[in-house]
Parts: C-alpha cells; structure tokens; sequence
C-alpha cells in the first residue's frame, strides 16, 4: 500500500509539491 503511504506522507509534510503517486 504504497499508494496510502505515500498520501500519508504529504499530508504530513508537503515542502515539496504533491508526487505522482499523490495524484
């Protein structure tokens, strides 16, 4: 579950802007 992880990640801490796998 990449996928859920990598969302996890970004709304934890976006510095950087949203990947392709946030899409």
């Amino acid at each position: 579950m990449k996928h859920t992880y990598d969302i996890q990640l970004a709304f934890t801490r976006k510095p950087f802007p949203p990947g392709p796998c946030d899409v």
